[in-house]
C-alpha cells in the first residue's frame, strides 16, 4: 500500500493555474476529500482547494467514532443506520491502518444498584436490531457482562450503582488524519490538492482563489460543511438552512479513570448520552455536548457551560469525581445538521445529508456525517456526472484501499503533508493539542524550529506562529 506524499503546493499551484478540470471540490474536510477522490477514480479530472488547512474545521472535531449511531434507532432513522453500518464495516476493510474496532460499555444505573429488567430487556432488543443491522459476525455480537466485570473494563466507575451492563462494538478513527489520507489517495489516483487556498468567487467556468489564481472546471463542488451557504451565497441565494450544532469534548488522563473500552454514559440533566473514549495508552476523552450555535466559525470556543455539562454527566457516575485541573487537552467543532425538524434541540435533528443544484451548475452536499462520508461523494458525484453530461459512471471507493500515513514528524508534514504552521502539525498531523496541551506547548518550538529551518522563516515569522498558537491551544 501505498503512503501518503502530497505535492509541495508551489506545485499545486502551479498546476491550478494552467490546467483545467472537469470538477474542482470546494473544502478539504473529509467530505470535500471523499468527493475528490470518487470523482478522480470516475476519471474526472479533478481538483480539491482547502481555504484552510485538511480538516481544519469540523473533521478535526468530531467524536472519532465510525459508527451506526444507536440513538438513531430510538428516532426511528433505521436506513440512516443501516447505511452508517454498512459504511462502517467499509471503511474497517478499506482502512483498517486508521479506522479500528472498539468495544463500548452500557451501565444502567439504578438506585442502590437495582435496574428495571423491562428497560435491560429493551437495551437488549436495541442491540440485537443494531447488530442484525450491522451484520455483525458472533464474536463482535453484544453481550450482557456480569456486574463484577465491569470494574475490569473501567476501574473508576462506581459498580455500586449498575444493576445491569452490556458490551457492544462500533469503531474509531482520528477523523482528521483519515481526511489527510484520502486526500493523499486521490492525489495518487492523478487529483491535484492544494490547502490554504480559499475560493473568494464564482464565476462561469470555475472560481477564483485569494491569490488571484482563477481554476477552470466544468463543474463547481461546494463540499464545506458548516460553511456551506456562504459558498452557496457567491453563486445564487442559498436554497437550504444548515442549523449549526455546536459540540464539545474534554480530554483526560486515564490513569484515574481506568478505561480500557469506551462506556456510554447517561447524562441526566437533559436524558443524552455522552461517551467516554480511551485514546492511545494513556488518554481519554468525553463528549460531545449538543447545543445551537451562533457565533463566529472561525473561533469556536470551550465555554464555561461546556466544561460544567461535561464534568456533570462523567462525575454523576465515577467514584473519584474530575474537575477543571483534571482536563488535559479539549475541542470545539460545529456539525453541518440540516434544518427540518421542528425541535429546539438540535439533538433532534437528523444526520442525513442531501445534494443540491444551483441553476448555474454549482453542486452542493449539505449535511451528512463522519461515517457516511463515503457515501455522501458517491451521491455528489452522481450529480456531478449530470453536470457534465456525462453517464452515470460507476462508482468504485466501495471496495477502495485507502493509503498509509507516514509516522507523524513535523519535517515529513512539512515536505509531504502541506503543512505551514505550527497548528498543522499539532493539532492535525500528530494532534497532540486535542488530548495533552501541555505536551504539546512543550514541543511547539522544536517544531517551530523545523518549520522554520524548511519554510525559511524570520526569527519574527517564528514567534508569530508560536504566539498564534499558543492562542489556538488556549481556545480549545
Amino acid at each position: 500500500m501505498s503512503i501518503v506524499a502530497l505535492p509541495a503546493r508551489s506545485e499545486a499551484q502551479r498546476r491550478l493555474a494552467e490546467e483545467t478540470f472537469d470538477v474542482v471540490v470546494v473544502g478539504g474536510g473529509i467530505t470535500g476529500a471523499g468527493v475528490a477522490l470518487d470523482a478522480v477514480t470516475r476519471g474526472f479530472r479533478t481538483a480539491i482547494v482547502e481555504a484552510r488547512d485538511w480538516a481544519s474545521g469540523t473533521s478535526s472535531k468530531s467524536s472519532k467514532l465510525v459508527h451506526g449511531g444507536l440513538r438513531y434507532l430510538q428516532q426511528k432513522e433505521f436506513g440512516l443506520v443501516g447505511e452508517a453500518l454498512k459504511e462502517r464495516t467499509r471503511l474497517l476493510a478499506n482502512a483498517p491502518h486508521l479506522v479500528t474496532r472498539m468495544a463500548f460499555l452500557i451501565p444502567l444505573f439504578g438506585a442502590a444498584g437495582v435496574t428495571n429488567e423491562a428497560l435491560a430487556k429493551g437495551y437488549s432488543a436495541a442491540l440485537t436490531l443494531y447488530d442484525k443491522i450491522g451484520r455483525v459476525d458472533s464474536a463482535m455480537r453484544h453481550r450482557r457482562i456480569p456486574i463484577d466485570e465491569v470494574h475490569a473494563l473501567v476501574a473508576g466507575i462506581d459498580i455500586e450503582r449498575i444493576g445491569a451492563a452490556f458490551v457492544y462494538h462500533d469503531a474509531q478513527a482520528e477523523d482528521a488524519r483519515l481526511t489527510l489520507a484520502i486526500v493523499g489517495t486521490a492525489v495518487r489516483y492523478g487529483a491535484v490538492a492544494c490547502n490554504y487556498a480559499r475560493v473568494v468567487a464564482r464565476a462561469p467556468g470555475g472560481v477564483a482563489l485569494d491569490d488571484g489564481r482563477f481554476v477552470r472546471a466544468r463543474c463547481v463542488v461546494n463540499a464545506t460543511g458548516i460553511w456551506a451557504t456562504e459558498v452557496m451565497a457567491l453563486d445564487d441565494e442559498p436554497t437550504h438552512r444548515l442549523r449549526p450544532a455546536k459540540g464539545v469534548h474534554l480530554s483526560f488522563d486515564n490513569a484515574r479513570i481506568g478505561a480500557s473500552v469506551a462506556v456510554v454514559l447517561p447524562a441526566r440533566r437533559d436524558k443524552r448520552s455522552v461517551f467516554l473514549v480511551p485514546h492511545g495508552l494513556h488518554q481519554v476523552y468525553l463528549g460531545t455536548t449538543d447545543t445551537p450555535y451562533e457565533g463566529p466559525l472561525d473561533r469556536i470556543l470551550v465555554d464555561p457551560e461546556d466544561t460544567e455539562y461535561l464534568l456533570s454527566a462523567l462525575n454523576d457516575w465515577l467514584v473519584d469525581p474530575m474537575t477543571e485541573t483534571d482536563i488535559t487537552g479539549s475541542w470545539a467543532g460545529v456539525r453541518p445538521l440540516l434544518e427540518g425538524v421542528r425541535s429546539a434541540r438540535t439533538a433532534d435533528l437528523s444526520r442525513r445529508h442531501t445534494v443540491v443544484r444551483s441553476s448555474s451548475g454549482l453542486v452542493s452536499i449539505l449535511g451528512g456525517k463522519l461515517t457516511t462520508y463515503r457515501l455522501m461523494a458517491e451521491d455528489t458525484v452522481d450529480e456531478v456526472a449530470k453536470v457534465l453530461d456525462k453517464k452515470r459512471t460507476q462508482c468504485v471507493t466501495a471496495n477502495l484501499a485507502i493509503d498509509e500515513l507516514a509516522p507523524p514528524t513535523a519535517a515529513w508534514a512539512v515536505d509531504h503533508e502541506q503543512a505551514i504552521t505550527v497548528a498543522d502539525v499539532l493539532e492535525r498531523r500528530c494532534p497532540t493539542t486535542l488530548y495533552d496541551r501541555a505536551r504539546a506547548l512543550v514541543e511547539a518550538p522544536q517544531v517551530a524550529d523545523v518549520l522554520g529551518a524548511k519554510l525559511g522563516w524570520t526569527e519574527a515569522q517564528r514567534a508569530d506562529q508560536l504566539r498564534a498558537f499558543e492562542q489556538s491551544a488556549g481556545m480549545t
